[in-house]
């Protein structure tokens, strides 16, 4: 998964900053539980999380796919719905591959 010197773009969707990268299926996205532990996203399309990475503090983070506990590495379907959720108030990185 080499993302390091790739050209990346910012974007907003209004209320999210996601960070794009035209020359890659790598992408992170930043997740804030600093005041709710617990985020729902929804797959905007099919894609693998393959790690996370702290930015303010040091959580436990679980995350579940539809209901059920998802393991890092496997295949999320577009629309899935993911629940996110922190040990304690935090920011990470979650690095996630989209699928083609």
């Amino acid at each position: 998964m080499p993302f390091t010197g790739d050209s990346v773009t910012l974007v907003s969707d209004g209320s999210n900053w996601i960070i794009e990268n035209e020359d890659s299926n790598i992408a992170v996205w930043t997740i804030d539980c600093m005041t709710a532990l617990s985020v729902d996203v929804y797959a905007p399309y099919a894609l693998i999380i393959w790690s996370k990475e702290n930015v303010k503090n040091s959580p436990t983070v679980t995350i579940q796919q539809n209901g059920t506990t998802y393991t890092l590495g496997s295949a999320v379907a577009e629309g899935d719905k993911l629940t996110i959720t922190a040990s304690t108030a935090s920011v990470f990185n979650l690095i996630i591959e989209q699928q083609w």
